[in-house]
């Protein structure tokens, strides 16, 4: 089993280092939430997650959430699968969603897609 490899679980919030980014892409270095179930996160070298920003703005599939007291917004329109490479060596944990804020990220992804 590689290095990390089921050491970081489903909601919990890293750091992560997003670049290169291309055209619209979020990039350099910021929070994001795993959102890939613990089966994958266990088993592979790759994880999905969803970038934070400290940008609140109410745009629509977003999520407010609060990381170290912080406000931000879940950016669920930005998920992508990244390699645990980019997690940095320490891996830097900023904490875990709540479980308000993981059920509200829950309904998003499903109203984006699930829903027609």
């Amino acid at each position: 089993m590689a290095s990390g490899i089921g050491s970081m679980k489903k909601y919990e919030i890293y750091n992560v280092t997003l670049d290169p980014a291309v055209g619209s892409e979020e990039g350099k270095r910021r929070p994001c939430a795993i959102i890939s179930p613990n089966v994958l996160n266990d088993n592979l070298s790759t994880y999905t997650i969803i970038p934070i920003t400290s940008k609140v703005r109410g745009f629509a599939f977003r999520v407010r959430c609060n990381v170290n007291g912080r406000e931000g917004e879940l950016m669920c329109e930005q998920i992508r699968t990244v390699s645990i490479k980019r997690f940095g060596e320490k891996k830097e944990k900023l904490g875990v969603l709540s479980e308000s804020e993981a059920e509200q990220l829950k309904r998003i992804l499903y109203r984006m897609f699930c829903e027609d």
